[in-house]
């Protein structure tokens, strides 16, 4: 449980990170003075929204995971009050 709560603190501090450059990068477009500029900042933009999508994905898995957890508790309640 505790491997599982790092896991979702870490993947959580990576989308802020990720967020936070994205936005900085973002803010910094509108001092673009050439297109190299424009590349670069575009290319740093693109790698933030792979990082963000990246740290997205296992806390969505662990939200599904917790769903299906949760769907099976009343089964679980029943089955063991039907053994007793």
């Amino acid at each position: 449980m505790q491997k599982k709560y790092n896991n979702i603190t870490s993947n959580l501090s990576d989308l802020e990170k990720s967020l936070s450059y994205l936005a900085s990068n973002y803010a910094l477009l509108s001092k673009v003075k050439n297109t190299e500029e424009l590349l670069h900042y575009m290319t740093q933009i693109k790698q933030s929204l792979t990082n963000i999508i990246n740290a997205i994905e296992p806390l969505n898995s662990n939200i599904v995971k917790q769903n299906k957890s949760v769907k099976q508790l009343p089964q679980i309640f029943n089955q063991q009050r039907d053994s007793k």
